[in-house]
């Protein structure tokens, strides 16, 4: 009987979560790393072909500056070359970006 209250509570919530939608810090989230995204794309001087060498994407949230810093890592010939790129904390606009180096 515990299962089958269980089982009909974790429906009941998620139908709840799917009619509500997304929370807004992680819909802020995704909007500050696509902002990131199109910013490199667009003003950084990167082209589409840059980002087939994407190894990944990380974040760091400073709450006292209130910005994001989206970091993308991408491969050169013989080095990886970091890319940060500043954000503000509800993904509405970019303040700057910063090419962080060459690893070899």
């Amino acid at each position: 009987m515990k299962i089958l209250t269980l089982i009909a509570g974790l429906t009941l919530a998620s139908d709840l979560a799917l009619a509500h939608g997304l929370h807004p810090v992680v819909a802020n989230y995704g909007k500050g790393i696509e902002l990131a995204a199109d910013y490199l794309a667009d003003a950084g001087g990167y082209s589409v072909t840059d980002f087939n060498n994407l190894i990944g994407t990380s974040t760091v949230q400073d709450t006292v500056r209130k910005i994001r810093v989206v970091r993308f890592r991408f491969t050169q010939a013989l080095c990886t070359k970091d890319i940060e790129v500043y954000a503000k904390l509800d993904g509405s606009s970019i303040l700057s970006q910063k090419v962080v180096g060459c690893v070899p």
